[in-house]
């Protein structure tokens, strides 16, 4: 029965991009936000089998939020890919800052979320990042940060980010 069903539905995708060749090259756009909240800090709570949540909450630093969202190709399930990536620093009184080596103070967290084994939100605990300021509510920042694996085995990746970021809502996506 259920391959039955599986033919029927790959024999409509195909009628439907035969119908409309272009269908297969329609896509939504790749997007990157770079946004910072004043008065905030984030929270991140304990590791629970496999999850680390987090949450934005009203403080006293600054927390900084790069977002990433892939091309998506509407006629292919499961290639949805997107990442986020949060840190809090207290706020800057100079134009810029250097930091490098143990960064758990920061609370960084990266957060892969894709239809893979590599999904989910991972604590970031060395690297360096460094920023500065370049008008009065934008800093460009750029980061080399060591991310480890999910089930925190093995090698952690290099991920390499750059970006200027402006005053705005940490909840938008």
């Amino acid at each position: 029965m259920l391959v039955c069903l599986l033919a029927m539905m790959n024999t409509l995708n195909v009628a439907i991009s035969q119908d409309n060749p272009k269908a297969e090259m329609e896509f939504t756009p790749e997007v990157k936000t770079f946004v910072y909240a004043q008065n905030s800090s984030l929270k991140v709570g304990p590791w629970d089998n496999g999850y680390l949540p987090f949450s934005y909450e009203k403080g006293k630093n600054w927390v900084f939020k790069y977002h990433f969202k892939s091309k998506d190709y509407k006629m292919i399930a499961d290639d949805e890919y997107s990442e986020t990536l949060t840190f809090e620093i207290p706020p800057q009184k100079g134009n810029s800052f250097r930091v490098s080596g143990d960064l758990r103070k920061y609370k960084i967290v990266f957060s892969p979320n894709c239809f893979c084994r590599d999904n989910g939100a991972r604590e970031v605990k060395s690297g360096f990042m460094k920023g500065r300021k370049i008008s009065q509510n934008k800093w460009e920042v750029e980061f080399t940060l060591m991310v480890p694996q999910r089930d925190d085995k093995g090698a952690p990746s290099e991920k390499k980010f750059k970006g200027i970021y402006t005053i705005g809502s940490l909840e938008n996506e």
